[in-house]
């Protein structure tokens, strides 16, 4: 089908890292829908690896669909290598703030939306679900950690919130980061903690990194308790919602 390309067509990229993670795709799909269901238009869903990637789907969405101006939401926690560099030179990008690209003859124009990064809303819900302080239980946000700094200034930023409503809570990384779980754990038995809650900064807990982190807290010897990952949340949704232009 040939389209005409002298007006701006808009839609929507949902972009996860990895298709061959069920968890990152079933958070994926999930938001796509949840887009939909807003009355958002020319919704998909791309992975950096994996099929379909996103370099292919956002071809096909010019091609088959006359799709000239982007709005590609990566679903993480926080910024780093893969948001800011990888991602976005799939896509035929320079970095995570270019704004255009040519397909063929063709001006593409392209939003590239952030990570979660820091949110009240995100922090609120938190709190709501994990409820009010209790003695002897500490609060564990764990990150799969970035070389890069901003992922450990997002998990302090969340620890630091709960820790402000009576908790003790201290923000660990799975991979990257200054501080591991048993180090935590450590801490938190030191604070008088004899229980914890487990906070999961990540999209999905179906990963390695994140099997291994659960590894090292069960073999910690303290009972704990997992609740649900922030992609959960209803509000995780709303906040992707809210990196979409109004009019789309």
């Amino acid at each position: 089908m040939k389209h005409a390309y002298n007006c701006v067509k808009t839609g929507i990229m949902v972009l996860a890292m990895h298709s061959a993670n069920e968890g990152e795709r079933s958070v994926a799909e999930n938001c796509a829908g949840y887009l939909k269901r807003r009355g958002r238009k020319n919704v998909h869903v791309a992975y950096h690896s994996g099929k379909p990637r996103s370099d292919d789907v956002m071809e096909n969405m010019f091609t088959s669909e006359g799709i000239d101006t982007f709005c590609i939401l990566p679903l993480a926690i926080a910024e780093g290598n893969m948001t800011t560099w990888l991602m976005p030179r799939r896509l035929g990008l320079p970095d995570s703030s270019g704004s255009w690209r040519m397909m063929g003859k063709h001006d593409i124009a392209t939003r590239f939306g952030t990570a979660l990064g820091t949110s009240e809303v995100m922090a609120d819900a938190i709190l709501r679900n994990i409820g009010e302080p209790e003695r002897g239980t500490g609060i564990i946000f764990l990150a799969r950690g970035s070389k890069m700094s901003q992922s450990e200034k997002v998990a302090e930023y969340y620890s630091s919130k709960i820790k402000s409503a009576g908790w003790h809570s201290r923000a660990a990384f799975a991979r990257f980061g200054p501080n591991n779980v048993p180090g935590v754990i450590s801490v938190l038995k030191s604070e008088g903690c004899s229980n914890l809650m487990l906070v999961p900064l990540f999209i999905s807990t179906t990963g390695a990194s994140y099997a291994r982190a659960m590894a090292d807290l069960e073999n910690a010897e303290i009972d704990f308790i997992e609740t649900k990952p922030v992609s959960e949340y209803p509000e995780f949704m709303e906040i992707m919602d809210s990196k979409v232009p109004k009019s789309w």
